[in-house]
Formats: C-alpha cells, sequence, structure tokens
C-alpha cells in the first residue's frame, strides 16, 4: 500500500536530566512506570509510597531513541512524526532539530520530517521540563508525564485519506441511507478509484478525479431492510463492517475500515408526563438511562491491557447499564473502548476534556481547544454508542476577586460557545449539552440532565484487594497506609456517620469493609428504585462512580483490580429491565412495577408477610399486566392488623413477580432500619460442582440469611449474585466464573451474612 504507517514504540531509553544514568524505557509508558520497571522506585500504589514520589515532577526527564529507515519507507515524499500524549512541558528533538515544542495528553501532532530523517541512526529526542499532568483532584498521585501514547512515522507519496466520515441520512424499516464524506490530500492532479465494500456486496466503485490539495467527496450507500442498533436491554447491537479504499490503477493507496450501526437517537428536550426534562429515544423508542461515571482505568492509563477493557464492559453489560458517562478531568479513550461499548450495547455520553494551561495567552489557549476538540470528534463521531457531546468542568470559575469571577465566567462562556459551534459543524445530529459555570451540575434548561446524577457513598475495596497495596499489619480502620488511599476530605468520617445512620459500628476491619459496601448499596439502590419509579417525571439515573482509576476508598462498584463491590451486584437487579418498588407508608404497603420492555405481558404478583424463621403471617396473589415502557402502582394494602410495633423488627415483606415459574423480579421490605432487626443466627450450606470452566454454588438456610457474601479472595473473578438475602428454607444458586480456571473454588470460598457481623 502506497500510505505505510508503523509504531517507534522499541529501543527506548530514558534517564534524568543531568545524570549519565540511562535506563530501558517502554513507550507508550510514563516516568513513574519506567522507573518502577527498573527497580528505581516501589510500586507507586503500594502503602504510602505516593507521598515518597514527589521528587519526581520536581525532576527533569530526557527520553531517547535511534531508529533506522528502509529504502522503500524513505524514498516516500511525506514523511510524518504523529505523536500525542505528551506533556505541556515537552519539546521533541529529532537530529538536533526541535520540531515541536509543548503538548497535551487529548491533542495529537503531525509533523512533516522528510527533510529531517536519515536513512540510518535518526535520533528522536522527547525531553520534559517540571513534568505536571494531572488527573481528576489527585493531583499528586498522577506523575503520568511520559510518552503516554504510541508514536507513529506515516510516509506517503502523492495521495492520503486525510479524513473520513459516515453519516445516516435517513432510516427506516426498509431502507437506510449512509452519506459518506471522504476527504483525500493530494500533491498532483490524477484519477483514482473510491470503493467501499462490506460483507454483504460492494457498495460503491466509482472513479474520480482529484487536485492538488484538499478534496472533498461525498457518495451515497443505500442498505435495503437495516438491521436496527439497539442499547443493552432493547435488543442487539447489530453493526455492519465497511472497508473504504483509494486504488489508482488497481493499487491500493490508502485504505480505512470502519464498523456502522444504524439507529434513530434522538434526545427529547421538552416537558415529559410528570414534569420538565430531556430523555431519549432510540429507534422511537423512550429509553430510561441506566448510567455510571466511567473513569479510566488507570492512572497510568498505558497500562490498561485489552482483557481489562472487556472485563469493565462486559461487568457493565452484565448488570444493564445502558450508558457510560466518559468524564471530564480524564482522557478520551482508545478506539477499543468506544467499539466495546459499540458491541455491547453501550452509549455514551462523552465530556470534553480541559485543554492544560500553562503559561498561554486565552486567544492562544482557546486555539488550541479547538483543535483538541476537533481532533477527537472525528475520531469518535463514527461510533453508533456515541450519544452525545457535553461541556468540560469549567476551571477557574470560583475566585473571591468580583472582576476575576466576572472575566472567568465570561471566558466559559466563550468556551462553551465555541464547543457548542464546533459540534454543530462538524458532528451535527449529535447533541451537546453545556454544565453550568461553577459547579459540575447540568446547566438548569430544557436540556435539564441535572436530574440524572446520582453522587454515591463512598465504601472500602474487597479485602483481598486492600491486601494488594497495603501490608498486613496495616489492615485496620485509620491506618497510615488506609489514610494514603483515602482522598475524599473527611471521607472516614463520613463512612462511620453514614454506617452508624443504618448499621451498628462493626469493630474489626473485616465485617466494617462488608458493611461499608452494603451501606453504599442500599443507599444507591434506593436513590435508584425511586428514579425508575417515578419513569416519565425521570428518564435516567447516571451514578457517581463505575469503577476506579487506582486502589483507594471511593464511591466506585468495581474496584481497581476489577472485582464487584456490593454496589454492581445490587445495580443488576436495580437496573433489571422489570422492577418491583415496595414501599410503606404508615402501615400501608404500595408495589411499584416498573418495566422498561417495549411489550406488555402477563404475570403473576405474589406478596408475603412472614417472620425471620420463615413462618406466614399473611399472604396475597393477583395476576398483573405489566405494561411496555411504565410504571405503576400495581398493588395497595394496609397491613395495620399484623404489624404491631412489637413484631415490625422480625418481620419482613417478601414480593415476587413471576412469569409462569419463571421469577422475573423479587423485593424485600422491611419495617426498620438494619441496625434495629432482630436477626436470628442462620445456618448457612452450601454445595458447589464444578461445570466446565465455571463452578455452580447452592445455597440453603434455615433462617433468614440477611446480605449473604461469597468470597473467594484468591481470584478476581466475580459471581452471578451476590450479596443477596435468603429466605428461609430457600435455596440460591449462583455461578462463579474464575480467572483462572484451574482454581479450586471448594476449600477456599467463605459465606458470611449481616449476623456474623454482630
Amino acid at each position: 500500500m502506497e500510505v505505510v504507517d508503523q509504531e517507534l514504540n522499541s529501543r527506548w531509553s530514558f534517564k534524568q536530566i543531568g545524570k549519565n544514568e540511562e535506563m530501558l524505557a517502554t513507550v507508550p509508558g510514563s516516568i513513574v512506570t519506567d522507573l518502577f520497571a527498573n527497580h528505581k522506585i516501589s510500586d507507586p500504589f503500594f502503602g504510602i509510597n505516593t507521598e515518597r514520589l514527589e521528587w519526581i515532577k520536581k525532576s527533569e526527564w530526557e527520553y531517547q531513541t535511534v531508529f533506522n529507515m528502509n529504502e522503500e519507507f524513505y524514498m516516500k515524499r511525506h514523511i510524518e512524526l504523529i505523536f500525542s500524549g505528551l506533556d505541556l512541558c515537552s519539546i521533541v528533538i529529532l537530529n538536533d532539530s526541535v520540531i515541536s515544542v509543548g503538548g497535551s495528553r487529548h491533542l495529537e501532532k503531525i509533523i512533516e520530517c522528510k527533510k529531517i530523517l536519515k536513512r540510518d541512526h535518526n535520533i528522536l529526542t522527547v525531553r520534559f521540563h517540571s513534568p505536571h499532568q494531572f488527573c481528576f483532584h489527585i493531583d499528586s498521585l498522577f506523575f503520568g508525564c511520559g510518552i503516554l501514547q504510541p508514536i507513529h512515522i506515516k510516509a506517503w507519496d502523492v495521495i492520503k485519506i486525510a479524513d473520513y466520515q459516515f453519516f445516516q441520512e435517513s432510516l427506516n424499516r426498509e431502507r437506510a441511507i449512509v452519506k459518506v464524506k471522504i476527504n483525500l490530500q493530494s500533491d498532483i492532479v490524477q484519477n483514482v478509484d473510491l470503493k467501499i465494500s462490506g460483507l454483504e456486496k460492494n457498495w460503491i466503485d466509482t472513479s474520480v478525479v482529484v487536485k492538488k490539495g484538499i478534496n472533498y467527496f461525498e457518495l451515497r450507500i443505500k442498505i435495503d431492510k437495516p438491521k436496527f442498533w439497539w442499547t443493552n436491554g432493547l435488543g442487539k447491537a447489530n453493526l455492519y463492517d465497511f472497508n473504504l479504499q483509494v486504488e489508482h490503477k488497481s493499487k491500493v493507496i490508502d485504505a480505512r475500515t470502519l464498523r456502522f450501526g444504524f439507529r434513530k437517537l434522538e434526545l427529547v428536550q421538552k416537558d415529559v408526563e410528570h414534569g420538565s426534562g430531556s430523555y431519549f429515544k432510540l429507534n422511537d423508542i423512550p429509553i430510561f438511562i441506566k448510567g455510571a461515571n466511567y473513569l479510566p482505568q488507570d492512572i497510568y492509563s498505558q497500562r490498561v491491557k485489552s482483557d481489562q477493557y472487556k472485563h469493565l464492559i462486559q461487568s457493565a453489560r452484565k448488570v444493564n447499564i445502558n450508558m457510560l458517562r466518559v468524564l471530564s478531568g480524564g482522557i478520551y479513550e482508545n478506539d477499543e473502548f468506544y467499539d466495546l461499548c459499540d458491541e455491547n450495547g453501550i452509549l455514551i455520553w462523552q465530556d470534553f476534556m480541559k485543554y492544560e494551561k500553562f503559561d498561554t495567552s486565552e486567544v492562544v489557549h482557546l486555539e488550541k481547544l479547538k483543535l483538541q476538540v476537533m481532533q477527537n470528534i472525528e475520531r469518535l463521531r463514527n461510533h453508533p454508542s456515541l450519544a452525545l457531546w457535553c461541556d468540560y468542568e469549567q476551571i477557574n470559575s470560583i475566585d473571591n476577586n468580583k472582576e476575576n469571577r466576572q472575566i472567568n465566567v465570561q471566558l466559559n462562556s466563550l468556551k462553551r460557545d465555541l464547543l457548542k459551534q464546533i459540534v454543530e459543524n462538524i458532528d451535527s445530529g449529535r447533541a451537546f449539552l453545556p454544565l453550568k459555570s461553577d459547579t459540575f451540575e447540568i446547566e438548569n434548561s430544557p436540556q435539564n440532565f441535572g436530574q440524572y446524577i446520582l453522587h454515591g457513598n463512598l465504601s472500602y475495596p474487597l479485602l483481598s484487594s486492600m491486601r494488594s497495596f497495603i501490608e498486613e499489619k496495616e489492615l485496620y480502620r485509620y491506618s497510615n497506609q488506609l489514610k494514603a488511599h483515602q482522598k475524599y476530605p473527611g471521607g472516614f468520617e463520613l463512612i462511620q456517620k453514614n454506617i452508624f445512620s443504618k448499621y451498628k459500628i462493626p469493630g474489626h476491619i473485616i465485617p466494617y469493609v462488608y458493611v461499608s459496601q452494603l451501606l453504599q448499596a442500599e443507599n444507591m439502590a434506593g436513590a435508584i428504585k425511586s428514579y425508575r419509579s417515578e419513569r416519565g417525571k425521570y428518564m435516567g439515573t447516571i451514578y457517581q462512580q463505575l469503577n476506579d482509576y487506582w486502589p483507594a476508598i471511593t464511591p466506585s462498584g468495581i474496584d481497581y483490580y476489577g472485582r464487584w463491590k456490593a454496589l454492581h451486584y445490587y445495580l443488576k437487579r436495580v437496573y433489571a429491565p422489570v422492577l418491583i418498588s415496595g414501599q410503606m407508608e404508615n402501615n400501608t404497603i404500595k408495589v411499584f412495577i416498573v418495566s422498561d420492555e417495549i411489550k406488555s405481558r402477563k404475570m403473576k404478583l405474589s406478596i408475603n408477610l412472614i417472620d425471620f424463621y420463615g413462618n406466614e403471617i399473611w399472604a396475597d396473589d393477583m395476576e398483573v399486566n405489566v405494561k411496555a415502557l411504565s410504571s405503576e402502582i400495581v398493588y395497595s394494602q394496609d397491613l395495620s392488623r399484623f404489624l404491631a410495633d412489637s413484631v415490625k423488627n422480625k418481620t419482613m415483606i417478601h414480593i415476587k413477580l413471576l412469569s409462569g415459574s419463571t421469577e422475573i423480579a423479587r423485593e424485600n421490605v422491611y419495617f426498620k432500619e438494619v441496625k434495629d432487626l432482630d436477626l436470628p443466627d442462620p445456618d448457612v450450606v452450601f454445595n458447589i460442582t464444578k461445570k466446565k470452566d465455571k463452578f455452580i454454588i447452592q445455597i440453603m438456610t434455615d433462617y433468614l440469611a440477611k446480605n449473604v457474601f461469597l468470597d473467594f479472595p484468591e481470584d478476581k473473578g466475580n459471581f452471578s449474585d451476590n450479596y443477596f438475602d435468603l429466605l428461609p428454607g430457600e435455596q440460591k444458586i449462583t455461578e462463579f466464573v474464575p480467572e483462572y480456571p484451574e482454581q479450586k473454588l471448594e476449600d477456599k470460598i467463605s459465606v458470611r451474612s449481616l449476623y456474623d457481623v454482630y
């Protein structure tokens, strides 16, 4: 092929400027991870090591590689160096010539360097002066300076694909029309063939004349009876593969591949049934957003492997999540992340990232912000999972000086207008949402998405995860090493206060970790159920947060090591397509049934008032019509005659929804806070069998076992269900798929319930 692209990621070394010791470097990588690989520092995440690494960002560093070029590559008319992920304070030098000053991890630079390159012994140097990259609010942790993205060298002769876009022009059940916009850059006037093919057939084969400079072409593809792309829970995320080729005299000059999904996604911005707000319609179906905030999976994001991306996105899919918000302050993720969201039917709410400002005028800052935003829109706009763009979190908006505050408000307004205009120009049809100028909330307007955001409680990661980043002797509640991994102001006190409000305070760290997770899960589940029960007034929730970017005490549902906390297991129930929500008002039980399914169906509702030993006090059942895309009260009953105050701490309501013999949903309603329940001592027994690559665990109990927690600390695999209430005489089946299939589960699994905590 005429256009040749290769990575310059081998034979790198690095050193601290002013010292002579050279060490091996990994590109892409960072100074911290390279120092760790060369045994110059300890694991930056272990213990209090982060506090010992301040010297790294106060030092200056140099990376260098030497490379040769083969004859075919060197003889191309154009040779470009392409790099991103460099610190603002970086300088790039090629064969003693400075070719770039300053960078951003969100901005790609393309440098024409044909005149500087040699056939052999090219020296490429990258210097970092006082690196200061950042991530979220934990600046002191992120010594992320280094070559954070692959460096490419691209060579071409007279023509290349400069840009392309697949734009859905129209869509119905009978036909889809896709407009393909292609930008070709050429040095000469010539005839070329444009070809677009897919798995089904060759869609386009046409000849065009290109002139010197940038050439714009528009082509159209017609597809009969297209298969629609659906979100997780509504249908299959159907994707089409397309190949775009530019040929000259039957020789391929340049090519691109793309997967495209046909869907009609509309952001409706008007009054809804019970209030004002916004919601999405996908293929004419109003959808309830079941979302989470997504953070980079590692502060040193270049360390994240394919398996980790797959695990996290599949973990989101398994608990019925249909949207992830890529938060400002992190990164624009790599293509694999968005590809996986395309495949799994997970919409993306994409925040724009800040452009790091450093000793530049506002004019220069805005120009670099514009370039950064345009590059990333052009890279991501073909993904069917991309639902909307959102203004990044504003900076420097709060200032005690009234004049400075007014200036900053004006600058933020300019940035917002700039971002909105860019989206309209190069990604028309995609929604743009603004943020308030001085908070991290969505602006209160007809586009009001502020109601979607749920801020969760902090919780500890699993004990098996904690043992990976602190010493065993530091496994107590306020140890110095744990304090180094808790960066939220007043976080420990807040956890203690929240636990005390609903639970008894455990004395030992093991039950304390367990209860902190239960509290987080119960509070978030309660909030989500409340929102879903008012479907129509509210059309979504996005909670803080799906995952962690370092091992710490955070609001995440999945810890840094990929282990699910209680919250993530709870999400599988509260984000299920059909949900029961039982709510007590005085002594009256009201039962909501919420359905996100697109078809109505009849089911059986069963309601039982029982004590914790399994004795039935009262029961009722009825047939209900579960309406599509609805939430309604289907049952109400005054239970006053059964609920003397003396029995409320030892009784519960168990609600089930059945389709035939299949349980669709369940809900347990208690009359007292957990700390006031008179829980019995259950005899929980279990039996484990292995079937191919997974374990089947059958669990039984004589009395109520509240919040049964299964733990297999030696493996990062997750259970199909966990932290569940097991009723008297009930048998529960859960599955465990280990990360390492050769593991033996039988002797190493532990089971506890809330009774064991006290």
